[in-house]
């Protein structure tokens, strides 16, 4: 059932992993009791494979598709028997597995198949094993209705090739039973295959829209047909509220927020909802097929309905008329949208992404926003959800997941920059964020998803950056001004360190104890930083300015070489003797500074992080509703934060002290430092992103340490 050799190849293991999660407790190992445990889940692989083919080509779900497995002594070459509901037909499986993708079917192994075939047809059902029985009335039904149909199938863990003389005794069989009427045919189903119908079952399912142009339409033909006119901005309210989030699937980003161009439509629309559709850039819809009646004529009304619909531009403006439509019904059934739908179902690949990336002019984009047309972005996040059941954000707006629930794309890629052998790539981090997304073929972008990463391989860094993070977060109280802040600004290249002294051999292997070998961060993590410390300040002294150090990709490729030094020999560098500080400047407030250096975008999760007392005083409140640990930032000065839960604006502390009230947190501090508790995955809290705006600003006032100031605006 299976070659033997050891696991190879991303789209293999993405096979496995499905094949584990959707089969794991359903396929019977019972003659497998006393089995070594290698052998026992080569079996389970081999008959899950059997049973997935069952459920892609016949209507039955995962349960009943386990039951259709007969795999085992005497099975008469035949691994699973699965039927139609519908019609007489049955579909007869002989799987092959195979840890490296390479599984072929060999001569003997058809010749089985073509008998259990003959013995099938010849109703010698007692020559097959017990597991057989519980299906023999249902094979009886089907062989013997006069519009039989029976399929051979061929699943194999490999490229889906037969040899010649397999594919001829393939051909000779099906002949010997079709020289009346076709009866019997036969499929390959191979790796690529299984691939694609596991990945569409991540996909969402389409959506089909109903669209009314009330004022007349555009109809064109060529190239692609589209219509364009005008629609009652209800229609896109009731569009919002049926499907919400599902709609901007194939958009750049989700809605963000009530950021000033999202404010500016919103206020157009209650104070002049008749003039709104001459305001807006209006929606674009692509979809695959439009049904319209009647076409009469494009100056009276139509109705289109647009199936596999999905909205590429204009989720801003969908969001705001939907949040409008919730307090001012009456301003939205005045108002009329511009829509423009063009199906696409003939177009090449690549013409619904150069719409999708031309339209986005309203809301700044970033080249962050981009990366939601790169198909590889999606083929992770459907690798995260069958390999790991996990999530994967890659559009900006969209909620990011809570702790172990998942990651987003900015946290995945500053955790595959630290993991990267070359520190340059945290050093441009550190200095510019938007370095990760260039996609040039220097670009961060470029060197950190291609080729492209598994799930896997993406969650473990994330992992192990947070468990670095945790750590110097933990040792921050015990380090002095200068140590305290080599361990903000060099975080991201102590994490580099961590990765590099690391043993990541064989973690992506099933049942590897990665979470065991986490356990060796925090002490490693400490070692490194104590090293750091004092090779910054014997290299470059007490008074240079760190962002010059850590965001200089010469100067961290040094730092890495003498500090790994360092733990390799075991030799300790000279201690640091500690800082001093000749005069102290105060921070300014970190919202303000936020603000004012638009260092965030609008729209940018943030997430709730509450310190050891709190999440003991509040885990079970915040865990009830996962929308209370998150929160959206917008460029407001005295209230950045939107809170998922209630839709609302508030300041970092107000927040805080709003969460701690609704949690009933008896024990509650009167006061917060709030900029402290809230976090950007991957990037830092908002107290540390302003500190290193300070860090910056002030390279020009010379040597002095800085106080900081973490009082936000309530």
């Amino acid at each position: 059932m299976n070659d033997g050799t050891t696991t190879d190849g991303p789209q293999i293991r993405f096979i496995r992993d499905a094949l584990n999660r959707e089969f794991s407790g359903l396929i019977d190992l019972s003659d497998y009791g006393t089995r070594p445990e290698a052998h026992r889940e080569q079996a389970f692989l081999s008959r899950a494979l059997a049973a997935r083919t069952a459920r892609l080509l016949a209507d039955v779900d995962s349960a009943e598709a386990a039951d259709c497995v007969i795999d085992g002594f005497n099975d008469r070459g035949i691994d699973a028997i699965a039927f139609s509901r519908e019609t007489p037909e049955i579909w007869l499986v002989q799987a092959k597995w195979s840890d490296r993708g390479r599984a072929r079917l060999a001569t003997a192994d058809i010749l089985k198949l073509i008998d259990g075939l003959n013995r099938l047809t010849e109703r010698r059902y007692d020559e097959f094993n017990q597991r057989f029985e519980r299906l023999s009335e249902q094979v009886e039904k089907v062989l013997f209705s006069p519009y039989c149909k029976i399929h051979l199938v061929v699943a194999v863990a490999g490229d889906g090739h037969l040899a010649p003389d397999v594919a001829s005794l393939l051909d000779n069989a099906m002949s010997s039973y079709n020289h009346v009427a076709k009866v019997v045919d036969a499929r390959v189903l191979g790796i690529a295959d299984f691939h694609s119908a596991i990945l569409s079952d991540t996909s969402p399912p389409p959506i089909d829209l109903s669209l009314t142009f009330t004022g007349g339409f555009h109809l064109a033909s060529m190239p692609h047909v589209s219509y364009t006119g005008m629609a009652s901005a209800v229609e896109p309210a009731n569009w919002h509220e049926r499907f919400g989030p599902r709609l901007y699937e194939h958009n750049i980003r989700r809605y963000l927020g009530p950021t000033s161009v999202n404010h500016a439509i919103s206020t157009t629309l209650v104070d002049d909802p008749q003039s709104f559709g001459y305001l807006n850039n209006g929606i674009t819809v692509l979809c695959d097929s439009v049904r319209a009646s009647p076409l009469i004529s494009t100056r009276r009304p139509a109705l289109l309905t647009l199936h596999n619909a999905r909205v590429v531009n204009g989720a801003q403006t969908i969001a705001s008329i939907a949040h409008v439509h919730q307090n001012a019904p009456d301003a939205v059934a005045l108002a009329s949208v511009l829509v423009r739908v063009i199906c696409v179902s003939d177009a090449d690949e690549g013409l619904a992404t150069r719409i999708t990336a031309a339209g986005h002019a309203q809301n700044r984009v970033d080249s962050r926003d981009f990366i939601a047309l790169d198909s590889q972005q999606a083929l992770i996040r459907a690798d995260f959800l069958v390999s790991l059941g996990k999530d994967y954000v890659y559009r900006r707006g969209a909620l990011a997941p809570v702790d172990d629930a998942g990651c987003t794309v900015v946290e995945a890629a500053t955790a595959l920059a630290c993991a990267d052998p070359d520190p340059d790539l945290v050093a441009r981090l550190r200095g510019d964020s938007s370095s990760l997304w260039d996609p040039g073929p220097d670009g961060g972008y470029a060197r950190l998803f291609e080729p492209r990463p598994t799930a896997r391989e993406i969650w473990q860094a994330v992992q192990l950056v947070r468990s670095v993070n945790e750590s110097l977060h933990a040792m921050v109280s015990c380090l002095d001004g200068r140590a305290a802040a080599i361990s903000d600004r060099g975080s991201l290249l102590i994490a580099h360190l961590v990765f590099r002294a690391f043993d990541t051999q064989g973690t992506e292997e099933p049942g590897a104890d990665w979470e065991a070998r986490l356990d060796s961060v925090p002490e490693l993590t400490r070692r490194l930083l104590s090293y750091l410390v004092s090779v910054v300040h014997a290299e470059f002294g007490r008074h240079t300015l760190l962002n010059s150090v850590f965001a200089n990709p010469q100067r961290c490729r040094h730092l890495a070489a003498v500090v790994l030094g360092f733990l390799r020999t075991g030799q300790a560098p000279v201690p640091d003797a500690g800082y001093s500080a000749s005069r102290r400047l105060r921070r300014p407030n970190s919202v303000r500074l936020l603000v004012d250096h638009a260092r965030i975008a609008d729209g940018t999760q943030v997430v709730y992080r509450p310190g050891r007392a709190e999440e003991s005083a509040l885990g079970s409140w915040l865990n009830a509703d996962p929308r209370r640990f998150l929160a959206t930032w917008v460029n407001d000065p005295k209230r950045p934060l939107v809170w998922a839960a209630d839709g609302k604006q508030y300041s970092p502390s107000g927040l805080v002290l709003l969460i701690w009230k609704r949690a009933e947190w008896q024990g509650a501090p009167p006061s917060v430092a709030g900029a402290r508790h809230w976090l950007i995955p991957g990037e830092g809290t908002l107290d540390q992103l302003a500190h290193e705006l300070f860090e910056v600003s002030l390279a020009s006032e010379g040597p002095e340490s800085r106080e900081t100031d973490d009082r936000d605006e309530r």
